[in-house]
């Protein structure tokens, strides 16, 4: 833990080093102090459908989204939440100078539910 996810418009695809920004990314999550690097994951998916404020005008497509989900076990307090939500946002809006929206979303998984094997 913690799992990066990034979604982002598939029309931004052309302006955003995506091998850049998940390297960042894992840098910052280093930089928050609350992971060992070896338990860091960063994973992107490209979305093709979508709709930015209910809009599929040419304006959305040509200035889509990128959004990050930071999945991570619950129990850390709302100050750590809250800044790393921060560090994870500094690293990620230099590389989405196209995108209309980026956002980033910490998501708490409860550890009663959550099931992991290492093969």
């Amino acid at each position: 833990m913690p799992h990066l996810v990034i979604d982002y418009a598939d029309s931004l695809a052309p302006s955003l080093d995506m091998d850049a920004i998940m390297d960042d990314l894992h840098a910052a999550a280093m930089q928050s102090g609350l992971f060992k690097e070896t338990d860091i994951k960063v994973r992107a998916e490209s979305w093709r459908h979508w709709r930015l404020a209910g809009n599929q005008a040419p304006l959305a497509h040509k200035h889509g989204f990128v959004n990050l989900h930071c999945h991570q076990l619950e129990g850390r307090s709302d100050d750590d939440k809250s800044r790393l939500a921060d560090i994870l946002m500094e690293a990620l809006k230099p590389h989405c100078e196209a995108a209309r929206e980026v956002s980033v979303e910490i998501v708490e998984i409860t550890r009663a539910t959550y099931r992991k094997h290492k093969a």
